[in-house]
C-alpha cells in the first residue's frame, strides 16, 4: 500500500511525497520540526484511523488543533459509515477506501489545498443511506469526553490510566463511565465499551499500515531504494 501511495502521488505531476511517519509521535516530531525551522509543512497527511497501538481519531484532533493548515487524508479498509462520520467529526478533511482508482486520489489531492471536503464515490452511498436510516435516539449520544473515556477503556486502561491521559481525576473517569452506560443502557464498563464499539460510537483498536505527509511538488532529490521507509521522501516527476 505504501509504495502504491508514493507511485501514485509521482505520477500525478502536481504532488510529492515529503516523508513517511511510522507512528504518530514521530509524524507530530516532524511536523514541528518543520515549523520551528521554517520548512514547508505539507499540504496533505495520508493515514488510517487505525493505527498501531494508537488512537487515530486523537490524531486526527491534534492536527486540526496544531496544524490547521494541513489537512488530513483518511485511506482505510473500513466502509463503516460511522467510522467516516467519526473522522470528519475529529477533523479529517477526505475519507476514501483503499480499493479506489488513482484518479480518486490525485483528485482528493487537488481538491483538499484549496479547502474543500471529499468522500470518495463509493463512501457517498453509504454516508447518504447511514443518514436516510440513523435509528440513534438524540438522548443516547455520548459527549465528546465520554467518548474519550469510552476509547481508553476500550484499550482496557484503568481508571487511573485514563484520569492520567485526559489530566482528569479519577471521580470524573467514574462520572463519565456511569453516564455513558445510563446513556447506552449499559449495566458494566464492558457493555458499554462493547455496545459503542457495535454502534461505531469509538473505534475498535487495531492495527494500520504507515503515514504519509504530500504535498505539491518542490524540488528535492529522487527516494532511492536505500531509504528507510519511516524517513522516505519522494519527488513527482
Amino acid at each position: 500500500m505504501r509504495r502504491g501511495l508514493e507511485a501514485i502521488v509521482a505520477d500525478s505531476g502536481t504532488h510529492e511525497v515529503q516523508f513517511v511517519a511510522s507512528s504518530a509521535a514521530e509524524l507530530f516530531s516532524i511536523l514541528e520540526e518543520r515549523r520551528l525551522t521554517g520548512e514547508a509543512l505539507p499540504d496533505v497527511v495520508i493515514l488510517d484511523i487505525f493505527i498501531p497501538y494508537e488512537d487515530g481519531l486523537a490524531v486526527l484532533s491534534r492536527l486540526a488543533q496544531e496544524f490547521p493548515t494541513v489537512a488530513p487524508f483518511v485511506i482505510t479498509d473500513s466502509n463503516d459509515p460511522a467510522h467516516m462520520r467519526l473522522a470528519f467529526a475529529h477533523g479529517a478533511r477526505a475519507y476514501a477506501l483503499r480499493d479506489v482508482s488513482a484518479s480518486v486520489i490525485t483528485g482528493a489531492l487537488e481538491a483538499l489545498p484549496i479547502n474543500r471536503h471529499f468522500v470518495g464515490p463509493v463512501m457517498v452511498g453509504h454516508l447518504i443511506r447511514a443518514f436516510v436510516t440513523e435509528q440513534r435516539q438524540p438522548g443516547n449520544v455520548l459527549t465528546e469526553r465520554e467518548q474519550d473515556v469510552l476509547r481508553l477503556a476500550a484499550q482496557r486502561l484503568s481508571n487511573r490510566e485514563i484520569a492520567k491521559s485526559l489530566s482528569i481525576t479519577e471521580n470524573t473517569v467514574k462520572t463519565h463511565l456511569r453516564h455513558a452506560s445510563e446513556k447506552l443502557g449499559a449495566k458494566t464498563r464492558h457493555e458499554a465499551v462493547s455496545f459503542a464499539i457495535e454502534t461505531g460510537m469509538i473505534l475498535e483498536p487495531r492495527l494500520t499500515p504507515l503515514t504519509k505527509a504530500v504535498s505539491r511538488n518542490h524540488d528535492s532529490s529522487q527516494l532511492s531504494e536505500d531509504t528507510p521507509p519511516e524517513r522516505a521522501t519522494a519527488s513527482g516527476s
